[in-house]
């Protein structure tokens, strides 16, 4: 075999040409980053040690370069700000939004109302009527708490301490509260 060894002839047959070839672009790939990054430490301490003057072309692409960054970091920073007020600015219309929803909302039936409306049209309770506070007159008419003590609801006018008509079912005679039978027809009242 023209002078080869059994083991030489072997590993040529083995040989992989594109996979030897793509390992050593892998290392002058790496070599050629290595030279860039010492050239570029060298540049740099040559600018420090003897000064723009001495490069002076140089000196002005940096000077562009540097004032170009400054033109671009600036305008970020503004569009940044723009975003963040335009952002700030939809959150708070979104929210007037949702809060003028829930004003029309009624909290009993989940029925959207007109804007202004302070009765729901589904169930007729009073749209933003607030929790029922614990001491205080709910009104029957319209389900807004009244302060203790008064007659009239200020809301919508109801009587707050109207006394419970009671009526006969025979009759329909008006009798007192605690009484079992009709004083009229003497029907058993309920």
């Amino acid at each position: 075999m023209n002078g080869c060894s059994a083991e030489e002839a072997q590993s040529a047959e083995d040989f992989d040409f594109e996979e030897y070839a793509a390992f050593a672009q892998t290392e002058l790939d790496a070599l050629s980053v290595k030279r860039e990054e010492a050239l570029k430490e060298l540049g740099e301490a040559a600018y420090e040690k003897f000064g723009a003057e001495q490069f002076p072309e140089l000196a002005q692409r940096i000077g562009e370069i540097d004032s170009e960054t400054e033109r671009i970091t600036v305008s970020v920073e503004k569009a940044k700000r723009e975003d963040e007020e335009r952002r700030a600015a939809e959150e708070a219309r979104r929210a007037e939004e949702e809060a003028k929803l829930a004003a029309r909302t009624c909290g009993h039936c989940g029925t959207v109302n007109p804007e202004g409306t302070n009765f729901c049209m589904a169930c007729g309770r009073r749209i933003s009527a607030p929790e029922p506070a614990a001491k205080g007159t709910v009104c029957p008419n319209c389900g807004n708490v009244c302060a203790a003590g008064m007659k009239f609801c200020q809301e919508c006018g109801t009587r707050l301490s109207t006394p419970q008509k009671l009526i006969c079912p025979g009759c329909g005679a008006e009798h007192r509260q605690g009484m079992r039978f009709c004083g009229e027809c003497g029907q058993k009242l309920n």
